[in-house]
């Protein structure tokens, strides 16, 4: 008598594959739950197995750059002092937020000042008022 054997990670459940895995303990925070399953849609154990595969390794892919984000940067000394931390001659974003509106809205109507301010707002509330040479790329796609 012959055993089917699964592949790595799955089981069957109504004849359906499901991938399940365990969250790693380093990165348990990030999850919800302990452990990731989800189901293969397949009841073929051809396509389970690349399925499997390809989930696990698309996920051991996403857990290593979660783990090499919290890593400690290597020759941190060597660094660059970051932008924040310049001594900026440059306004605020506030401040260009209001000599904008005093050059460019003389002519405009409620509606601009109320997105021109708003839109500020939202750059304000989420990276904060720094000089404008003190943004970065990785600021605005943080935004």
């Amino acid at each position: 008598m012959q055993t089917l054997k699964h592949p790595s990670y799955t089981y069957r459940k109504c004849g359906v594959y499901y991938f399940s895995k365990a969250v790693p303990q380093d990165l348990a925070e990030f999850y919800a739950r302990p452990r990731i399953v989800k189901s293969l849609r397949t009841k073929s154990l051809s396509h389970a197995k690349t399925a499997s595969r390809s989930l696990s390794s698309r996920l051991e892919d996403y857990w290593l750059g979660l783990r090499l984000q919290r890593a400690d940067v290597p020759a941190a000394n060597l660094l660059v002092v970051p932008r924040e931390q310049l001594e900026s001659t440059l306004p605020t974003i506030e401040d260009a937020l209001e000599l904008y509106l005093s050059v460019k809205g003389q002519s405009k109507g409620k509606l601009f000042f109320s997105h021109a301010k708003r839109n500020v707002s939202y750059v304000v509330a989420c990276l904060g008022s720094r000089p404008l040479d003190c943004y970065s790329s990785a600021d605005a796609a943080a935004l």
